[in-house]
């Protein structure tokens, strides 16, 4: 079997991963350095056994499987994965109140008028649309975005009800009603204060893994 080496310039071979990385602190990965992968290889994965992990049952907590994807020569393309999805907005401390206080969003990080909130894997952003726009050296009605929708997959027709609810009372717009869908499931969907379309729904079997 094949063998590589995993090192980290943050901490040394046989000592304690800094407290900074821990779910105390500022729970994010230490910087990963991989050598001796072989050509072939695609993605790797390191199960690990901590004995000393406080709550081995919490998943939050600590994790049990890293999934490092392969960073070398013979790697061709962008990886599939999301990191993070912007928002231009008009009212940054508008759209803040409304993702924050109405649905409940938690802040991940906030930089003056950039502000991110955690998701279940990556996350969303919000920047003032100017300013998003001039960073990317466009003007805002070059951006493009018109035609995006972001879904929110739940289980039940019960759970789409309660967020669509929750969704209106927060100040969203509903544009479309819960409702059966065409495709066999069940759904509907809001625009946030800037007019940025989301859709609340159950029903499609190749999405639910990511509930």
């Amino acid at each position: 079997m094949s063998s590589f080496t995993l090192t980290s310039p943050a901490f040394e071979d046989g000592t304690p991963i800094p407290r900074e990385y821990g779910y105390t602190e500022r729970n994010v990965n230490p910087p990963l350095s991989v050598s001796g992968v072989p050509g072939a290889a695609v993605s790797l994965a390191i199960v690990m056994d901590d004995p000393d992990a406080l709550e081995p049952t919490r998943a939050g907590n600590h994790r049990q499987a890293v999934k490092l994807m392969c960073q070398h020569a013979n790697r061709r393309g962008m990886e599939p994965r999301l990191t993070v999805l912007t928002l231009g907005v008009e009212d940054i401390d508008r759209s803040v109140a409304f993702y924050r206080d109405g649905l409940g969003f938690d802040v991940l990080e906030r930089m003056g008028e950039f502000v991110a909130f955690e998701l279940n894997g990556f996350a969303l952003a919000l920047f003032p649309r100017d300013d998003h726009a001039n960073g990317a050296n466009l003007d805002p009605s070059e951006t493009g975005t018109g035609d995006v929708s972001l879904a929110h997959n739940v289980e039940t027709q019960a759970d789409v009800d309660e967020l669509i609810a929750e969704a209106e009372a927060a100040g969203a717009t509903i544009t479309k009603p819960p409702a059966e869908t065409a495709w066999g499931g069940y759904s509907a969907y809001f625009r946030d204060p800037d007019g940025h379309l989301w859709e609340v729904a159950t029903g499609a079997e190749a999405f639910e893994q990511f509930i």
